[in-house]
């Protein structure tokens, strides 16, 4: 999002993230889920439900669901994401200093007639090669010298992913697969924390605005804890 801009504001606000497009999902009979052929059932649509909450007293599926997130400082612009049954999209904040963060919290719920396991988390990449991008807003012929800068301070940006209270599952910023034991037992729900952070790295902190987009994040469930 851009902001006007006076040349006073211009000299303290000297950076502009948007991070865009942050969606996390799983959905029976697509790519986003693991049906395994191992499982000793064969669950329909109808019976094998892991959805999105906004808490977990929920016991259906829910659409256009908003969830606020908190923000550091509570003056950061960012938006509120959005669930709709097995996607939550949205998640996206703008930052104008280095320590400021968004953080959304919302629940994984099994609402099917059947036992799910959490099999994989898997951080897709937005561009090949990268689950985050980072691109200059200069142009011109600067636009190449830019945008060096921009690449090493897109490394202060970060996006972590924690579900449930178990260490295999906290603060990810990496795909985790061949996960075994992480049972959600029918009607049991599980926090999902997502937090993208302008960290206080020591990469150069450019002066120009540039724009950071991460990939989709799919939490792929299984009706079988066996491996293929």
């Amino acid at each position: 999002m851009e902001k006007n801009r006076s040349t006073k504001i211009i000299a303290i606000v000297a950076l502009l993230v948007a991070v865009v497009g942050v969606s996390l999902g799983f959905a029976a009979y697509n790519t986003s889920l693991t049906i395994q052929s191992g499982a000793e059932v064969s669950p329909g649509a109808e019976n094998f439900k892991v959805v999105f909450l906004k808490d977990n007293t929920g016991v259906e599926a829910v659409t256009g669901v908003k969830v606020t997130p908190t923000k550091t400082p509570d003056t950061l612009t960012a938006a509120d994401a959005e669930i709709n049954g097995t996607t939550i999209s949205g998640l996206s904040a703008t930052f104008t200093a280095r320590n400021q963060k968004v953080v959304y919290e919302f629940y994984v719920k099994n609402i099917g007639s059947y036992d799910a396991f959490l099999k994989s988390i898997v951080f897709n990449e937005v561009v090949t090669g990268k689950t985050r991008n980072c691109t200059t807003k200069v142009t011109g012929d600067t636009k190449n010298a830019e945008q060096a800068k921009v690449d090493l301070d897109c490394e202060n940006i970060t996006l972590t992913l924690t579900v449930g209270d178990s260490q295999a599952t906290k603060d990810l910023t990496t795909s985790v697969s061949n996960i075994t034991g992480r049972t959600l037992a029918q009607n049991a729900s599980e926090l999902v924390t997502v937090t993208i952070e302008y960290t206080a790295g020591d990469k150069i902190n450019t002066a120009e605005d540039f724009t950071v987009e991460f990939g989709d994040i799919n939490l792929n469930y299984s009706t079988s804890d066996t491996s293929n």
